[in-house]
C-alpha cells in the first residue's frame, strides 16, 4: 500500500499536467519555468532531503551498486563502441549519445520509492 501511496500523487500530477495542457488553462510559457523550478530546485531539495534521512548502511547498499552501475557502465560501452565503429561518429558525439541512453529518472520517480 505504501507503494501506491507513492505512485498516485506521480500519476496524479502527470494527469493534471495533461488536462492543464490540453485546457489551455495556463499558458506554454509556463512550462519551461516549471521544468527550470524542478530541474534547479525540486530535485536537489528532494535528493538532500532523502539522503539526509537514509542512514549509511542503505544508501551503501553495494549489490544494488554493483548491479546497477554495471549494467550502465555496459549500456554506455556498447552504445559508444557501436556509435564509433558501425555509425562513425566522432568519439564526443559518441560520448554524448552514451551519456544520454544511459540517464534515468531515478530522482523523480526512483528516489521516493
Amino acid at each position: 500500500m505504501a507503494l501506491v501511496n507513492i505512485i498516485v500523487p506521480i500519476l496524479a500530477l502527470v494527469v493534471t499536467g495533461y488536462l492543464f495542457k490540453e485546457l489551455r488553462i495556463l499558458p506554454e510559457s509556463v512550462g519551461i519555468a516549471l521544468i527550470q523550478f524542478a530541474y534547479y530546485v525540486a530535485i536537489p531539495a528532494l535528493l538532500f532531503v532523502v539522503i539526509a534521512q537514509e542512514k549509511i548502511a542503505t544508501l551503501l547498499n553495494w549489490p544494488f551498486i554493483i548491479a546497477f552501475g554495471g549494467v550502465v557502465s555496459a549500456v554506455f560501452l556498447v552504445i559508444l563502441v557501436g556509435a564509433v565503429f558501425w555509425r562513425k561518429m566522432a568519439l564526443g558525439a559518441a560520448a554524448t549519445l552514451a551519456t544520454i541512453s544511459t540517464g534515468s529518472n531515478a530522482a523523480i520517480v526512483g528516489l521516493p520509492l
